[in-house]
Parts: C-alpha cells; structure tokens; sequence
C-alpha cells in the first residue's frame, strides 16, 4: 500500500527487503556492524558505525564513503546489493575500500574486516558507563537514584526488546529501590 492510498500506517514489504525486515525483528545478523544510506549524489556512505562491531573497531566512521567492497566498484549499487556483498558468514573477511573527507583532502582507506554476529540493541539506559571488548554497553538505569527514579530508552522492537527491558528493570532494582520508570520511546 503506499500514502498516496490514504493509509498512512501501513506499507508492504517486497521480497527483495524481507531478509533485511526479518534481520530488524531478529535483532541480531552477521556482518561488520555498519548502518548504510546514500550520500547527495547516491554514493554509498556509512550512516553509523555499530558500537562494538568490527567496523567501529577498526576505526570506520560516520560519512566514510564506502567506493569498494572486495575489490568490486560499488557505484550503482541499490542499499540491497551492499548489504547482500558486505554481510556474509561469520569469520570471513570482507575488505571495504573508504573515502574519507572531501575533495583534495580526501583520502581512500582500505579496511579488511571479519564478519561476527552483531547485536541490534533495543534498550539503552541514561548512561553508558563502559563497553566490553564484545560491544556490549555497561548502563546507568538510574536518572536519580536517591529518589528511584529509572530510565529505559526503546529504539526499535525485535524478538530481544521484551527480554532486555525486563534485564534492565531486574537490575534498576537491584541498584535499589524503584519508585518511577521514565520510558523513552522517541524515534
């Protein structure tokens, strides 16, 4: 269905994006952990680096424009096809060729990565406290502890979402006592 229908609340899912629909309700796949779009002129650029992931550690950033992957020229590539070269089965290597930076200051980076399960975390707390050498957040739940007060911010839904906000309210708890929750649910 699309707007121009009148239903502005329901979409169809083609087959060519139902593995990467299923992948979000999942909420985990095997890749590099990288979030993709198009930049003005529809080249491929990184939107966002997973924290933890391979590509976060090895030092890929947001913007870096994405030029090859295993030696293959990616211009003209749908989001589809990038995500269909660049992910792949656990501990195999992919190597993307970057463009970071604009015009004469731009320079190509060449970035050999090992495809791992990543996690799409649903629940984040108010703080991050640290990150293990696996990706996964150490949260503050706490807003104000003397008063009890907790904070669970949801980003998306997936088969983990339900699971991870009980872990989180378990350990509000056990931090002490747990008088309100703010539940954040923007975006």
């Amino acid at each position: 269905l699309s707007k121009d229908q009148g239903d502005d609340y329901s979409s169809i899912i083609w087959p060519e994006n139902l593995r990467r629909f299923n992948q979000q309700l999942e909420g985990d796949f095997v890749g590099v952990g990288i979030l993709l779009r198009y930049d003005d002129k529809r080249q491929l650029m990184i939107a966002n680096p997973l924290e933890g992931g391979p590509a976060a550690r090895a030092g890929v950033q947001p913007n870096d424009r994405i030029i090859e992957v295993n030696g293959m020229p990616t211009a003209g590539w749908t989001l589809n096809k990038a995500v269909e070269t660049i992910t792949g089965p656990a501990g195999k290597q992919v190597v993307m060729k970057l463009r970071r930076g604009e015009g004469e200051l731009a320079t190509d980076l060449e970035v050999p990565l090992v495809r791992e399960r990543i996690k799409m975390r649903s629940v984040n707390g108010w703080w991050k406290r640290s990150i293990d050498e696996g990706g996964t957040p150490e949260w503050d739940w706490m807003i104000d502890p003397d008063a009890g007060i907790g904070y669970l911010r949801v980003t998306s839904f997936n088969d983990d979402t339900l699971d991870d906000m009980a872990d989180a309210i378990e350990a509000m708890r056990k931090a002490g006592q747990l008088r309100g929750l703010v539940l954040d649910l923007r975006g």
